[in-house]
């Protein structure tokens, strides 16, 4: 659960930086050398591909949550079914 909240909290932020590098990019306007339009557009793509990767783990995240939780509700099932047939230690001691 604190990875999934962790990718949500930070999830906004890469989006943000993506915007944030376009109006830098509209704003440094002709002035700029083309080393600078190409570090700031391998900026821009790293930021893009990391945003994809976010959506990705978060999406895995939660399917993995989802099957944890299948998981720990059929451990309940089968502890509760597993006490409920285990005959009681005093049995040869109380009465039919």
């Amino acid at each position: 659960m604190a990875m999934t909240q962790l990718i949500q909290k930070l999830g906004p932020l890469v989006l943000e930086s993506a915007a944030a590098v376009s109006y830098l990019r509209k704003r440094m306007g002709e002035s700029r050398s083309n080393g600078a339009e190409a570090r700031l557009a391998a900026l821009e793509n790293a930021i893009e591909v990391q945003s994809t990767f976010n959506k990705t783990v978060d999406v895995q995240m939660n399917l993995i949550v989802a099957l944890l939780e299948k998981a720990q509700k059929r451990l309940q099932l089968a502890i509760v079914a597993l006490i409920a047939t285990e005959p009681s230690p005093l049995s040869p001691w109380l009465p039919p």
